[in-house]
């Protein structure tokens, strides 16, 4: 019996260190500069036009968006790419000072990085005419 027991108590550390480890690995293919290619909102994407010229850095667990090298929004953030779709949660402060976290949810397929934040956790990368969710895509920037 407590051979069993620890045997599942060993697993169960095993498969716990997998998660961190998912996630350290996810973290790094995040680094870099990302560029804004589109926006989908309410079933469609927005025209290129419209869209505004802005820079997603991320270093370490920081996004920083800046626009033409001037800061726009800095926050930290955590991900989950256990999860399906993957999440991430934005943290920030409002102009009052309070904390506030944004859940999301994200894909990241070779140089693409698509997200989606709300009040609540999306349940997909996806918008329709009657939602608010806005997804952004980003792509890698070449250097």
């Amino acid at each position: 019996m407590g051979r069993i027991f620890l045997m599942i108590l060993v697993g169960a550390m095993l498969s716990g260190g997998g998660g961190e480890t998912e996630a350290k690995q996810e973290l790094e293919m995040l680094q870099g500069s990302w560029v804004l290619d589109s926006v989908e909102s309410k079933g469609a994407h927005v025209p290129k036009d419209k869209i505004a010229k802005n820079v997603l850095v991320i270093r370490g667990d920081n996004f920083i968006t800046m626009s033409g090298g001037k800061v726009l929004a800095e926050a930290t953030f955590k991900i989950d790419p256990t999860k399906k779709p993957k999440w991430i949660d934005q943290v920030f402060k409002n102009k009052e000072g309070k904390v506030v976290v944004r859940p999301g949810i994200y894909e990241l397929t070779g140089d693409k990085l698509r997200l989606a934040f709300d009040k609540e956790r999306p349940k997909e990368l996806t918008t329709t005419p009657e939602s608010s969710l806005n997804i952004t895509t980003y792509k890698r920037e070449m250097k």
